[in-house]
């Protein structure tokens, strides 16, 4: 218990930037807005538990990316982001394979905005960051919580257009 709280208390300013943290529901649709660069940003998080016959096999198959920080765990199923209401294009890999989301954030500044999600706890919590604009996300990292500006996977979305 100590170690979460000094990993919470070193991490926190990292989350603080320019909205308010909403906690993340381990099951069901968790919704974020912010105005960020002038635009309206609404987005709904859809997670579920792992809870139920067959919960604690589950969680153990190498697929499922459990942290243990939350009894049953907790995997995002979705994410959907919307500017100005129109929604943008959010490729699975952005969000598959994160688990035990416990708070989000949006913000940013002119056209490029940042979804930040926390996640886990102690030595397993992280932050993911998914980069994106007005039509798709451009980018996701993973960094750990006690090291957030060094992440340890970096991901870029490009659009590639093949000739007809």
């Amino acid at each position: 218990m100590m170690c979460g709280l000094a990993v919470w208390a070193f991490v926190s300013p990292a989350f603080a930037r320019d909205q308010p943290r909403t906690y993340v529901a381990a099951s069901g649709v968790t919704t974020v807005e912010a105005t960020v660069g002038g635009a309206h940003v609404v987005v709904r998080i859809t997670a579920h538990a792992l809870d139920g016959p067959g919960a604690a096999r589950l969680a153990q198959m190498p697929a499922r990316a459990c942290t243990g920080s939350r009894a049953p765990c907790s995997l995002v199923d979705d994410i959907d982001i919307r500017v100005q209401g129109e929604r943008i294009w959010v490729p699975k890999g952005a969000y598959l394979g994160l688990a035990d989301v416990t708070s989000a954030t949006v913000s940013g500044a002119g056209a490029t905005s940042s979804l930040t999600l926390n996640g886990g706890d102690a030595s397993e919590a992280y932050i993911a960051t998914l980069d994106f604009d007005r039509a798709r996300v451009t980018g996701r990292s993973i960094a750990p919580a006690t090291e957030p500006g060094k992440p340890l996977e970096k991901t870029t979305y490009r659009v590639v257009t093949t000739g007809d």
